[in-house]
């Protein structure tokens, strides 16, 4: 098929063999084979073969021409030389012309040659001069043409003559060497020899010249001067790729350079690369490619893209060259001693070189050893020479060899590598060598990486996964799933050992636990966690001890039971200062039947959830026996949620507002439109899009399970009418809705100044970090001032701040009256007598003392002998001492300013015990919400039946490994 009749564009190949296809009767398993020939064809005709025609044939054409003249050189010398011999030759192969047949030409060539004395073979291969060699980098500098003859040159450096076309530099004539006077040693030894006598200096000059001689015959040795190999690459440098097509003759298929690296490229894919660089690219791209270094060059080249499809062009010449640029060159491998992978094998054998695959190698035990040859990847051979002609060593290599295997046995295949041993790697080894990273260490990282990014546990078993580990591993194997899921109960067990440890330290004197409740698909847990200070650093630390499953009904003995076991479980009843939970009257009832200690909120009207929870009579009169006898659980001291407090006094004390009609209708009809609206963006997509196009955003929603949700719902809304007040009217046009009036934005702005303070008090009091329970008075505190001020300030919603206050005064001022609390409050540095009147900071004063003398003995019990030893002189005086030790340290304490650094408490140990037993409690159980939306990231629908121990192993390895970290 000629050029003309091929299809232009792109399909080229596959258009082809589907014509060749319909026009012959051939079984379709040979497609393929087809279709790579028409490939082959197409590449080597039309983009080599026939753009190169011309140059080609002109190059055919010359060599036919030069192969004529050198045999009629070859004839003419052997006729002026051998006259008489090509007589008798003529002769005698008439006479036997007629029983022998005529021998073939080359015959008669080669029997020509073979006459010729040695000195005309010289002549006739002796090489003319070429003016080429001038504009070669390597010879124009110091290279001189003769004019006079033709087969001769000069270096100007040295002011030698050279022959042309010469193989071997002769280093032993000494025609070609420097005279005595143009040899020169440098200046400080000419300055000190000129004063020497002649002969002296000559000698001298002599000497220095035998040893430059001979290190030129060393180097001309060791360097591959003229290795093929390394002829080839040429190939390397841009301008012989780029704007000289000619040269690439030289180095046109690479196959030395292929060979060597045909386990890690696909030679012939290289080839056709090879070909296709000079047409990939225009004569501009070509001109700016040339400028590039080598380096640059192979870089840019690697980025270039196939036009049809996304796959790398130049994948595999691009490696090749990556490879050949990566070999070393310094020499260092030949300085260094040369050593066989087999260290028992060293000490009977010395490496003399590698070839190919082989090891040659000599015998140390032999007296004339010569050289033996053995498989890189097999000592057999060398076992065998040892067997067979040093019997006597046999017993003792024996024994080297089980030491040796004994001592490369290593654990989980650690990786270990001998510094001393070590010789530079090839090429091959670099990319087989082992991975730094153990079977242990590999599995722990695919388990993180399984548990911390919610993965399917099934990953494991993916094959995508297995390619992956497999690549980058490639001495590693991918942990099963049965595997994974046993790795996660064992790290799980260990986190829970060292958070025992931790706890049981005796360090840590108290901690502070939050519970809840949470169901999902069908299913119920109760979740724990502890928080505590270090000692050291006073930063807050916290773990989650427990997520366990609850069957049945939430009652309160089910919940103490679930509390009591974990709680002993990890030692700490004796720490516990608080354990912080809701307002739930199943928590609430099993802390006041089995709680040890009587809490100040005991009297408290108890407040439902919303959802209610229906119990017969007949369990009532069941569980009667219980309070009778003895308590079968134990609890530590109970702290009811301030937020969740807070939270009651928005959603349940705001309703006693509604009393004022003018509040009442206004905030019935403002949040009928709002409510319709986030109705709208949750159940239409359309109105979802059309307000993310007005607005950019889509408006917050409120939440059930977020407490200050609404107020964040109702701010969002109100800043956006202010903000973007006709998109939103727009927006409730398009769908369907009345719109908001000036009446409804300015009960939006009364809601939100009246609401405020109650959502920033909430937000302040959920935190687990910086938060303590000496925050809570001074928070209540502030919370009361700022609704008195808004029963002044606030119009429409005057009611509703009302409501507000009565609801915090009624539940919580018993918390503001615990004894508790204050001390939480007055020993934390940041609070002190902050906000208190006269009268309340003379009642905490007179706590705190009385707090102060109950820790002081223990403090000084931790004094050190030499302290001791300074009071001893005054010993009768020993109570006054500390009462003004005591009262010393707390009025350090008072006029310490606080610079929000706890450690200022670690010069007053006093202060330190105090404000560590009051304040690691937290105002809130915040926390453990936090743990259950963690939980809802692992127990996803498509793990709704995951089992109830994996799913806790699964939480406390992600909760307590991060927490860890």
């Amino acid at each position: 098929m000629t050029r003309q009749l091929i299809p232009k564009g792109s399909g080229v190949v596959k258009t082809l063999t589907n014509k060749i296809f319909n026009r012959t009767e051939m079984a379709q398993k040979y497609k393929p084979v087809i279709q790579y020939y028409v490939k082959q064809r197409l590449l080597i005709r039309m983009k080599y073969f026939n753009l190169d025609a011309a140059s080609l044939a002109k190059k055919r054409k010359a060599k036919a021409q030069l192969n004529k003249i050198i045999g009629f050189r070859y004839l003419g010398v052997g006729l002026r030389s051998n006259y008489l011999k090509l007589q008798n030759m003529d002769s005698d192969l008439d006479q036997d012309q007629e029983s022998q047949t005529e021998p073939s030409t080359q015959k008669k060539k080669r029997a020509q040659r073979s006459e010729l004395s040695k000195e005309e073979k010289k002549r006739t291969l002796t090489k003319l001069f070429r003016h080429e060699w001038l504009n070669l980098k390597d010879f124009k500098y110091w290279l001189q043409e003769l004019p006079n003859d033709k087969a001769k040159c000069k270096c100007k450096a040295c002011n030698v003559i050279l022959v042309c076309g010469k193989n071997k530099i002769s280093f032993s004539n000494p025609n070609i060497y420097l005279s005595e006077s143009e040899i020169f040693v440098g200046g400080e030894c000419e300055d000190f020899i000129k004063h020497l006598p002649r002969m002296i200096i000559s000698d001298f000059k002599n000497t220095c010249l035998t040893f430059y001689v001979k290190a030129a015959e060393e180097i001309a040795i060791r360097l591959p001067i003229r290795n093929q190999f390394f002829k080839e690459f040429e190939f390397l440098d841009p301008n012989i790729i780029c704007l000289n097509p000619t040269k690439r003759d030289i180095v046109t298929d690479l196959p030395l350079t292929r060979d060597k690296f045909k386990h890690l490229i696909d030679k012939n894919k290289a080839v056709e690369e090879w070909r296709e660089i000079l047409y990939f690219y225009s004569k501009e791209q070509l001109i700016e490619l040339k400028n590039l270094d080598i380096p640059e060059f192979w870089q840019e080249l690697s980025k270039a893209k196939d036009f049809s499809s996304d796959v790398l062009k130049f994948s595999n010449i691009c490696t090749l060259a990556k490879l050949v640029l990566s070999l070393p060159h310094n020499g260092e491998s030949e300085i260094r001693e040369l050593r066989l992978p087999w260290p028992v094998y060293n000490n009977l054998f010395k490496l003399i070189s590698v070839n190919n695959n082989n090891f040659e190698v000599k015998c140390k035990l032999c007296v004339n050893s010569k050289m033996y040859s053995t498989s890189t990847k097999s000592n057999s051979n060398l076992k065998k020479h040892i067997t067979s002609k040093h019997a006597s060593k046999v017993k003792e290599l024996e024994a080297d060899l089980k030491i040796e295997k004994s001592s490369n046995k290593r654990k989980n295949n650690e990786f270990d590598c001998d510094q001393s041993a070590k010789v530079q790697q090839t090429i091959s080894d670099a990319f087989s060598r082992a991975q730094p990273v153990s079977q242990e260490n590999l599995n722990s990282m695919i388990t993180e990486f399984v548990i911390m990014g919610n993965h399917a546990f099934n990953i494991v078993e993916e094959e995508k996964f297995k390619i992956i580990i497999q690549k980058g591993f490639p001495n590693r194997q991918c942990l099963s799933r049965k595997t994974l899921m046993s790795k996660i109960s064992t790290t799980a067990d260990n986190l829970k050992a060292n958070l025992k440890a931790q706890l049981s330290s005796t360090d840590v004197k108290y901690v502070c636990a939050t519970a809840d409740c949470w169901s999902v698909f069908k299913r119920s847990y109760i979740g724990i966690t502890v928080h505590w200070y270090d000692p050291e650093s006073f930063q807050r630390l916290s773990a989650a001890l427990a997520c366990r499953r609850i069957k049945g009904r939430h009652t309160f003995d089910v919940l103490a039971k679930i509390m009591h076991d974990v709680i002993y479980e990890y030692g700490i009843f004796n720490k516990i200062i608080k354990i912080v939970t809701d307002n739930g009257s199943n928590f609430i009832k099993a802390f006041r039947v089995y709680s040890e200690s009587e809490n100040a909120d005991e009297n408290m009207e108890l407040e439902e959830e919303q959802e209610v929870e229906l119990i017969a009579i007949s369990d009532i009169l069941n569980e009667q026996t219980s309070f009778d006898a003895d308590s079968p659980y134990s609890l530590p001291p109970h702290h009811r949620c301030a937020s969740h407090t807070l939270n009651l006094v928005a959603t349940k004390d705001s309703e006693k507002a509604l009393s004022d009609p003018l509040y009442k209708k206004q905030l019935r009809s403002t949040f009928a439109k709002m409510s319709a609206l986030w109705n709208k963006q949750e159940r239409t997509s359309l109105i979802a899009d059309t307000i993310h196009d007005e607005l950019n955003i889509y408006i917050i929603v409120p939440n059930a399970t977020r407490w200050n949700s609404t107020f964040q719902a109702v701010k969002c809304l109100k800043d956006q009418l202010i903000k973007s007040e006709s998109e939103v009217q727009r927006i409730c046009d398009k769908a369907g809705l009345p719109r908001f009036d000036k009446k409804d934005q300015a009960f939006m702005i009364d809601y939100c100044k009246v609401m405020q303070p109650l959502a920033q008090a909430l937000d302040l009091l959920q935190g687990d970090k910086f938060v303590a329970m000496g925050y809570l008075i001074p928070t209540i505190k502030w919370l009361k001032k700022q609704l008195k001020e808004l029963l002044i300030t606030a119009t429409i919603c005057k009611s509703l701040a009302n409501a507000c206050l009565d609801g915090v005064c009624s539940r919580f001022d018993l918390m503001l009256l615990d004894k508790f609390n204050i001390l939480a409050t007055v020993s934390h540095p940041k609070f002190k007598f902050k906000g208190m009147s006269i009268m309340e900071k003379e009642e905490a004063t007179d706590i705190l003392q009385s707090e102060i003398e109950y820790f002081k003995p223990v403090n000084d019990n931790s004094l050190e002998q030499n302290q001791l030893e300074e009071v001893d002189d005054n010993i009768i005086f020993d109570e006054d001492i500390d009462i003004e030790h005591s009262n010393a340290e707390l009025e350090r304490f008072l006029f310490t300013p606080f610079n929000g650094d706890l450690t200022i408490l670690k010069n007053m140990p006093i202060m330190r015990l105090i404000f560590l037993k009051y304040n690691t409690a937290l105002p809130s159980s915040a926390s453990v919400e936090r743990l259950f939306s963690i939980a809802g990231d692992i127990c996803t629908k498509k793990r709704s039946k995951i089992s109830d121990c994996n799913f806790e192993n699964a939480l406390l390895f992600k909760i307590n490994l991060k927490n860890k970290d």
